[in-house]
């Protein structure tokens, strides 16, 4: 069964997922554009917005800035077009419910893109890890903002725009998903965040979390921008080891006693495709209750803007 993609936006993460779709997928996909240069795959583009959806799509790919998320997936929500929303879902709660209620009333699919949930290490945490043995958790995402996008001068970027959604909580808040993910819903966040660095950014560059999940289990989560290394580790407390699991080297390692006692390393897979993979197999038969719906997302975003009010003075 074809299915007819309509894409909101063709940067480099949308260009990712078209490519893929097209290569894997029986889809006809369209896009529409604000940017006047050809996109790389030629794929058939509409400047004019409301022309678009003469294409009538099935899905909406809504991989614009994040700062438009929940306009346009409100557009798509109301023709009853499914939606796959690139994340962060949105980096304000103003439109979040409407949004919800809609996808509701038209019983409609969503889906939201958090692909580390398809990491092998996090795979293999989310199989393997007995939570009634776990105690605590720490979670590190550090990186160089210049270095991101070697193509774009990082002070022109969407991340070092608070006003576009940047900011290293909307950016890495992959840590937050995925920490939900293993330990159950994420019922507060506390911490601080500001702009600490030389950075030439409005954006958080940093953020210092304390996470409380179901169970009153507790994780601690620390972002950046300006590290000059780049690291996103885990690292997992039980009764018997402690575990780290490196998302950049795909591994896992098991320490007890301050001994390596197990080390299990994964081949690098396309995490991207593994994700699509999981979508489609979802939606192709109408399942609307998959892992990372809007109404999931929106749980991290209201946790996000309230710590941000908080913090409200240091940005």
């Amino acid at each position: 069964m074809e299915i007819k993609v309509l894409f909101f936006g063709l940067g480099s993460i949308g260009l990712r997922h078209a490519k893929l779709l097209l290569d894997n997928f029986d889809v006809e996909i369209a896009a529409y554009r604000t940017t006047k240069n050809e996109n790389k795959l030629k794929i058939n583009e509409f400047r004019d917005y409301e022309a678009a959806f003469d294409f009538k799509p099935d899905i909406a790919f809504i991989t614009n800035p994040t700062s438009l998320h929940i306009k346009t997936a409100l557009d798509c929500a109301k023709k009853s077009i499914d939606l796959f929303i690139e994340k962060p879902l949105s980096h304000t709660l103003s439109g979040v419910t409407k949004l919800s209620n809609v996808i509701k009333k038209n019983h409609l699919f969503s889906y939201v893109a958090f692909c580390l949930r398809f990491h092998p290490v996090i795979k293999y945490l989310k199989n393997n890890l007995n939570l009634k043995d776990v105690i605590y958790s720490r979670i590190n995402c550090s990186s160089y903002l210049p270095l991101w996008r070697p193509d774009q001068n990082y002070k022109d970027s969407y991340s070092a725009n608070s006003s576009m959604g940047g900011g290293v909580i909307n950016d890495m808040i992959h840590e937050l998903d995925y920490c939900e993910y293993l330990f159950g819903r994420i019922n507060d966040i506390k911490g601080t965040l500001g702009n600490t660095s030389t950075l030439e950014i409005n954006s958080e560059d940093f953020a210092e979390l304390t996470v409380t999940n179901k169970n009153n289990f507790m994780s601690q989560i620390s972002l950046d921008y300006f590290s000059h290394q780049r690291e996103r580790i885990i690292k997992i407390y039980t009764k018997d080891f402690m575990i780290l699991g490196d998302l950049n080297k795909y591994k896992i390692e098991y320490y007890q006693n301050y001994n390596l006692v197990k080390e299990i390393n994964f081949n690098v897979n396309d995490i991207y495709y593994d994700q699509l993979e999981y979508v489609f197999s979802y939606y192709e038969k109408r399942k609307l209750n998959n892992f990372s719906t809007v109404d999931n997302a929106i749980n991290i975003l209201e946790k996000i803007q309230r710590l941000k009010q908080e913090n409200s003075d240091e940005l």
